[in-house]
This record gives C-alpha cells, sequence and structure tokens, in this order.
C-alpha cells in the first residue's frame, strides 16, 4: 500500500471512531426574541422560521448591574411565543435570555434543535432600547442557552475529541515513517 493510503486510512478510520454512530441528520433552527417595558410590565415575543420554536421556550429576565448580570424571573412561553414579567416601577437595564430547547425526535436518531437568544438590553421606565442583543448562540454562563445534547459540544467533548484526533495524528505519523523505512533499498537504510 502507499504512504498516502495508509494515513487517509488511518484519518478515515479516526473519524468514524470519533463521530461515533450515523446520524440521519440534525438542524438547527435560529430564534429572535424581542423586548419592551411599559413601566408596568416587560413583554415580548420569540419568533422562528419554526413554529414549533416558538411555544413553550423558557425565557428569563436579566437585570445589569456593576458586577454582571442578576437573574430577576423565569417564565415560559404560550403557544404564539409571547410572554410577559409583571414588575412596575422597575428602573435599570434589563435583557431577557432564551434558552435553546431540543424537539422531540423522530426516527433514525435525527434531531431538531431551537437556538438560544438574547434580546437587546431595555432601560426600564423609558422603554428605550440600548445597545444591540447577541443573537443567536453565544450565550456562555447560562443555564440551559445552547444546550443541544449534541454529540462533543462543551469543554469536555472538546477536549476529548482533540486529544482523539492528535493521537491519530501520531498514529498515522508512525505508519508513514515505517512504511517509508520499508520503501529504502538497503544501502539506503541507516545502520
Amino acid at each position: 500500500m502507499k504512504r498516502t493510503s495508509i494515513f487517509a486510512l488511518t484519518l478515515l478510520l479516526g473519524l468514524v471512531v470519533a463521530t461515533g454512530p450515523a446520524q440521519a441528520h440534525g438542524r438547527k433552527f435560529n430564534a429572535r426574541v424581542s423586548l419592551s417595558y411599559d413601566d408596568s410590565s416587560f413583554s415580548g415575543v420569540v419568533s422562528s422560521n419554526n413554529a414549533d420554536c416558538e411555544s413553550a421556550r423558557q425565557v428569563t429576565l436579566f437585570q445589569r448591574s456593576r458586577g454582571g448580570a442578576v437573574a430577576r424571573g423565569t417564565t415560559t412561553t404560550s403557544a404564539d411565543g409571547s410572554f410577559s414579567f409583571g414588575l412596575p416601577g422597575e428602573n435599570g437595564l434589563f435583557y431577557v435570555v432564551v434558552s435553546a430547547k431540543t424537539l422531540p425526535g423522530g426516527t433514525y436518531g435525527h434531531s431538531h434543535l431551537c437556538k438560544g437568544a438574547r434580546s437587546r438590553t431595555v432601560k426600564a421606565g423609558s422603554g428605550g432600547v440600548l445597545g444591540a442583543g447577541l443573537g443567536q448562540g453565544g450565550l456562555g454562563g447560562v443555564a440551559g442557552a445552547g444546550d443541544g445534547s449534541l454529540p462533543f459540544t462543551g469543554t469536555q467533548g472538546v477536549i476529548s475529541l482533540t486529544a482523539l484526533a492528535a493521537l491519530l495524528i501520531a498514529a498515522g505519523a508512525v505508519l508513514v515513517r515505517r512504511n517509508r523505512a520499508r520503501s529504502r533499498t538497503p544501502s539506503q537504510r541507516i545502520s
């Protein structure tokens, strides 16, 4: 076998082992969330290109502070994606985070994921919008935001996959060296 073939087979075998059982497909749907304040309550709507990603979504209201953000409440969206938090007379900067949601899977292990989202920051009392939201993903540190239950996600999965890839590359390099040593003529071999 040629060196290139051995190396390619080693990498292919490594990828098969690293990815585990094949899935039919996995699909991710984006989500958007709006937020407003009217001196008595915060309200908004979760919207998506998949209607199943709008209802029964967990929404957490955060108040920004100098030390970070403090969760002020959690609720679940209605069938049309709307939600509200009754907090009259609030002052400060607020935003909401919608946690990711895994939709019930079908046959053959396929999965559908509704991505998490963050709203723009709203100043309570004036209803004015400050700054831009983060959009989908990038919600590290918020429980449930981005939890898609997919293989090799999170810190442990990345470390495991990186270690496996390094091991496979090292094994491929050893095989290439052995193959080169065998293909040399006796006069070319180093004693």
